[in-house]
């Protein structure tokens, strides 16, 4: 189980999210207090939850391949 707030700032929402059977891996979700996309950063030693903006500055998204990619110098 991953515990933790949402990470925007002006939520203080709760989430709690099973954690995936092939870490690490990250998923796209969406706060049920705030509505917002959160990007979940599944794995066992250190599990990260990201606003979308903060998740964008570092990776590229195809959603059509559902591949992520690492921005240069990011």
């Amino acid at each position: 189980m991953i515990i933790g707030e949402c990470p925007y700032d002006d939520c203080d929402a709760f989430m709690m999210n099973a954690i995936c059977n092939d870490p690490p891996k990250f998923q796209k979700l969406t706060c049920k207090t705030c509505g917002r996309v959160v990007w979940l950063y599944h794995t066992r030693l250190v599990p990260e939850a990201y606003t979308e903006e903060a998740f964008l500055e570092e990776y590229e998204v195809d959603e059509e391949t559902k591949m992520l990619t690492k921005r240069q110098g990011a």
